[in-house]
């Protein structure tokens, strides 16, 4: 049975093989993948990752992997961004 640590480094993964991965791809995989209780509805009624999964993922990759709010998806940290999950805009 898998667990958020789990689902992170596939999150993890996926950028490292493609170069990114998108949000809502991601929801849609990680539920057939791993199953509906690391995803979860927002307020708006969207689709979302699972809060603790999130975390995971931001131990395993804060130093490599930002997300990009404008694109909705996560990436590989460009040299001379400063600290943090996203990118500076």
């Amino acid at each position: 049975m898998a667990d958020v640590n789990d689902v992170a480094r596939w999150m993890a993964s996926e950028v490292e093989t493609m170069g990114f991965l998108y949000r809502e791809a991601a929801v849609a995989e990680i539920a057939d993948k791993f199953g509906s209780e690391f995803v979860s509805t927002t307020e708006k009624g969207q689709p979302a990752i699972s809060k603790e999964v999130l975390e995971a993922f931001h131990r395993l990759t804060d130093d490599t992997i930002i997300w990009d709010r404008w694109d909705k998806c996560w990436r590989h940290r460009d040299l001379g961004y400063p600290p943090g999950p996203q990118v500076p805009h």
